[in-house]
């Protein structure tokens, strides 16, 4: 975790907002849903469903209204600048098979195409993999994380 408490030093100004999300909590689809909207505090009508994540996470990182979440209307949101996501043992995201991974950082991607525009805020992802994890986990990360070969 020191690396974590590093890059929110580095992050620049407005200060930052940490949240980690355990792996044995995102065993499918339901699961990561349910610890998303507990860990990102989302509103009680996110509809626990992908185009449910993609709307509420891109009004997530819309901060014009005072901060992370504000876009919500129901709470002042999060003075931070920065949100920084951590998923510890995220491995248990590739392998259940359903793709999680590969989905969630698409909608990742997509929410900071949709406020680039706009006054949002900045998002780091980081991706923990435990030292005993397979070199085939390793792979599978980075063609996730990278996108395939020569595209």
């Amino acid at each position: 975790m020191e690396s974590v408490r590093k890059l929110t030093r580095t992050t620049g100004e407005g200060g930052v907002h940490p949240v980690v999300i355990d792996g044995k909590d995102c065993a499918d689809e339901a699961a990561l849903f349910g610890t998303l909207a507990e860990k990102l505090a989302f509103p009680d009508y996110f509809g626990r469903n992908w185009d449910a994540l993609d709307e509420c996470f891109s009004d997530l990182l819309e901060i014009t209204g005072g901060g992370l979440g504000s876009a919500f209307a129901d709470r002042p949101g999060v003075a931070a600048r920065t949100l920084i996501l951590t998923f510890l043992d995220s491995a248990r995201l590739i392998d259940n098979g359903a793709d999680l991974l590969t989905k969630l950082l698409a909608t990742f991607d997509h929410a900071v195409d949709v406020n680039r525009e706009r006054n949002a805020a900045g998002l780091r992802v980081i991706l923990q993999l435990d030292a005993a994890e397979s070199d085939e986990t390793e792979a599978a990360l980075r063609r996730i994380t990278e996108g395939p070969a020569g595209g």
